[in-house]
Formats: structure tokens, sequence, C-alpha cells
């Protein structure tokens, strides 16, 4: 088996620390990538910055599990000999592309659903910060519920955070690494944490007090990072988070 798959098998481990870091995993149960609170030490390397990174390392193990998911359901364009060949509603054929559109989709924060003027069901992602509005100096950033008990499902919200929070960002690295982005901006982040550069991407850190002067340090983020493609990396091996 693919060491990829077997990573990506793992159960989500939130490590012995009690910091929240949001981070996505590979779900086998739900058969794609989820976000959890992460320690900020420990667990387990099914653990990504975000959704794109978790999706693209683990891409073999959403196939598998997906087609596992698939055989157990009876395919419901197949055709059937006989005088049942005639009685299948024209809404089938009719519908079969949103139906598939609706299966591969891929959200990060869930599907949402709505019935089209033909009578088919269409599927977009969820946005969270959709209706949201979030006064002057603040942006809408979204955070995970508590998971209700009894069920399985993760639970999104949108809130409004500070885009420029008090504090300065610690001084990057020197050294350069191929990273994952897990922030835009200091609304990424939970309380006091600020979006920072470390050398190889943007992370969410702990700042350090205004006069504080270690040498060259780098400004927070406040808008969104043009054209970054977010790639699986070893940067998690040399930060602690």
């Amino acid at each position: 088996m693919p060491l990829e798959i077997l990573l990506c098998e793992s159960d989500a481990d939130a490590g012995p620390c009690a910091e929240g870091y949001k981070r996505w995993h590979f779900s086998k149960e739900h058969g794609s990538c989820v976000m959890f609170l992460y320690g900020g030490c420990g667990g387990n390397q099914n653990r990504f910055k975000n959704f794109n990174a978790c999706n693209e390392f683990c891409a073999s193990a959403i196939e598998k599990y997906r087609k596992t998911e698939s055989s157990t359901t009876p395919d419901a364009w197949s055709t059937v000999a006989g005088p049942s060949d005639y009685t299948q509603p024209d809404k089938d054929a009719r519908c079969k592309d949103t139906v598939l559109a609706c299966q591969v989709l891929e959200c990060p924060y869930g599907i949402q659903k709505r019935v089209d003027s033909e009578g088919c069901e269409r599927c977009s992602c969820y946005d969270p910060c959709y209706e949201i509005q979030c006064p002057e100096g603040n942006e809408c950033a979204i955070d995970l519920d508590p998971e209700v008990e009894g069920s399985s499902e993760n639970r999104y919200k949108g809130v409004c955070r500070q885009a420029n929070k008090l504090g300065k960002c610690p001084q990057a690295s020197d050294q350069i690494y191929q990273c994952d982005s897990e922030c835009s901006s200091d609304a990424s982040c939970y309380g006091d944490l600020k979006c920072c550069y470390n050398g190889c991407g943007y992370s969410c850190v702990k700042p350090v007090p205004k006069d504080y002067d270690a040498g060259h340090v780098s400004e927070p983020v406040t808008t969104s990072i043009p054209g970054l493609i977010p790639v699986l990396s070893i940067c998690e091996f040399f930060f602690k988070v």
C-alpha cells in the first residue's frame, strides 16, 4: 500500500498540547479532508495546514474511499432489461450530469444543494462567511464549531476578527523551504495569533511586543496572497505547528 494512503488513513490526532490551531486531515468516514483543532505538538502526519494541501497529498485515499462508498450504492443510471426500461423517469436522464457533478464536488466547509427549474438537484460549496458583514478593520474568518453530540459531522461558522492585531511578527527564518500557507490575514488566526511569514509560507504565530527589535521582521498579511498554490512540504518538521 502506498505510503501516502497509510498516512492519510491515520485518525486525526490533536496531540497533548492545548493550543487551537486549525488543521486539516483526511477522514475515512467522510471520504474527504475535514478541519480539526491541533494542539500544537505531537500528533501524527495526517495533518495539513490547508484544505488544498490535504487534497493533493491524500488524492489516492480520497479516490479509494470515494470508490468504496459508491460501490455500496446501486448505480442509478444502469439499464435494466425488460419493460422496466420504459418506466424510468425522464428526470433521471435529464439530471444525470448534475448528480455526477455533486458526487465529485470537493468543498472545505460542506456542500449546499438546491433544485433548479428543471427539477434537478445542483450543488455548490457552502461559504460560512457569505452573509456576514464585518465592521471596518475586521474580516470574516471561518472557525470550527464543537461537534454536535452524537453527530460525526463538522459544523463551521463565520466570525469577525481584526485583520491586523496588536504586536508584530517575529523574525522570519533565513532558511527557505517549499511550504504551505495556513492564513491570509490576522483574522484567519485564533486569539491573539498573527499571520506571519515564517521563511517558507504564512503561519499563525504568537506576536512579539511592538517595542521588541530582533532585526528584520515580516509584517502581517492583510490581503489574500495572489497566485499562491499551496503544496505539501516539510515545513511542519521545522516549525512547532
